[in-house]
């Protein structure tokens, strides 16, 4: 697995450990969870990090974190919600045996956390050099912003309407929306956004406040409009990584299909 250097300072991510104005008591210092995740394949390694990776982007942006605008996380803040999800991986729960081992649940993942998308309609000046043969202005122009993040065309796509639409790709981890949002401001190229799907599906959700929440979304019956079963499992882990079993709730199991 590939990890960023860490760039972030351990006291720039303890800098605000007050309670934020929702009152949800939210953490934002670091919480250490002696783990093991040795009973993983490196395969579910790189997995369940890239799965801590999303989680710790929904953390900050859900409860406004400042961090939320770092494009990238440092090791020691992902770490965090990594741990929570291999304790559950080496809990004994035959609920646990359910979804990570019968159901296999794995989250939908409607942004995809490698990819970027630019697209610009014809008045776009790189465009009109695209349509005149000159496709590598548009790179020359972007890649002193993506080159670090080591992103590649991976796409293109010329529309009837004279629009090009041009999907990058990379292998590094990064805070894709915060990257993109910060591209966005550095040159007249058209829009830029995370490359995203549509539909519904399976999905994991961590909640971090005393403890750590973990739940488990198994969803069914024409996802791509919108699951119409779902049934959710709950795992509470504490910050001495003790796992302790919830609930289980949601559409009943015998109609799963």
């Amino acid at each position: 697995m590939k990890y960023l250097p860490t760039i972030l300072l351990l006291s720039i991510l303890c800098m605000s450990c007050e309670e934020p104005p929702d009152g949800t008591g939210v953490p934002v210092e670091l919480i250490k969870i002696e783990y093991d995740d040795s009973r993983l394949t490196n395969v579910e390694r790189k997995y369940y990090w890239e799965e801590a990776y999303r989680q710790s982007i929904n953390h900050l942006i859900d409860n406004d974190i400042p961090l939320k605008n770092e494009i990238e996380l440092a090791n020691e803040y992902v770490d965090q919600f990594y741990s929570a999800l291999v304790s559950v991986f080496n809990s004994d729960f035959a609920e646990r045996d359910l979804v990570i081992d019968t159901f296999k649940i794995k989250p939908f993942r409607d942004v995809h956390p490698y990819r970027f998308v630019i697209f610009a309609t014809e008045d776009i000046e790189w465009v009109k050099k695209w349509k005149n043969g000159n496709k590598q202005y548009i790179i020359d122009q972007i890649n002193p912003f993506i080159n670090q993040y080591e992103f590649d065309l991976f796409y293109v796509r010329e529309w009837y309407s004279g629009a090009v639409h041009l999907t990058f790709e990379s292998t590094v981890l990064i805070n894709i929306e915060a990257f993109t949002n910060f591209l966005e401001k550095q040159g007249v190229w058209g829009y830029i956004f995370p490359y995203t799907y549509s539909g519904d599906g399976d999905d994991i959700t961590i909640l971090f406040s005393d403890f750590f929440i973990i739940k488990f979304k198994l969803g069914w019956g024409d996802c791509l409009a919108g699951c119409t079963a779902t049934h959710y499992w709950e795992f509470i882990v504490d910050f001495n990584g003790k796992v302790e079993f919830l609930k289980s709730y949601g559409s009943p199991l015998s109609t799963y299909r």
